[in-house]
């Protein structure tokens, strides 16, 4: 987001966080809020595009029963897999998805732009507004690549607006 957004958008952070540890039903966020700054650039696509920028990053994470050597062991076969059970945080049930989508509300309040390789659920009409250079890159897309060659969902979804079952807006890993 732009540098001059940024304290209000970490004020805004913050208290959604507290309004969720508030609240008997709230998420229970157990996360890192990774945030640093950049100068402005001329890159295109670039979250600091003509502008100073605060990028505030959000990670959950979780936690594995096992060896603390657990990571370092060779792969296991599918069979040996079902015996590690996944831990969350204090044992509460962090639903991630609804985090993410929430931070993403948040931040996009105060003209966050997507780093590009994380997972977002914004489309052309709301990163057209965004990023000011969207609609050339979209051109140059068109005119190197016509036929969508090189496309992937990720750019369709996201920088040509596909819809449908292989374009929904999925933008995490698979269930499994």
């Amino acid at each position: 987001m732009p540098y001059s957004e940024a304290q209000s958008c970490l004020r805004s952070l913050r208290d959604w966080f507290e309004a969720e540890f508030a609240d008997p039903n709230g998420l229970r966020p157990h996360c890192v809020l990774e945030i640093r700054f950049s100068d402005e650039d001329d890159i295109w696509l670039s979250p600091s595009y003509g502008q100073k920028t605060c990028w505030i990053g959000i990670m959950q994470y979780r936690y594995v029963d096992g060896p603390p050597f657990f990571r370092r062991l060779p792969p296991r076969p599918p069979h040996e897999l079902k015996k590690i059970s996944i831990k969350r945080p204090y044992n509460f049930n962090v639903p991630y998805r609804l985090l993410f989508e929430r931070f993403e509300r948040t931040v996009i309040r105060y003209k966050g732009r997507p780093h590009w390789a994380k997972a977002h659920g914004l489309r052309p009409d709301t990163l057209s507004v965004l990023y000011p250079k969207f609609e050339s890159f979209r051109d140059l897309l068109d005119l190197y690549d016509p036929e969508g060659m090189f496309r992937n969902e990720y750019v369709s979804r996201h920088i040509f607006g596909a819809t449908g079952p292989r374009f929904d807006a999925r933008v995490f890993k698979a269930r499994q």
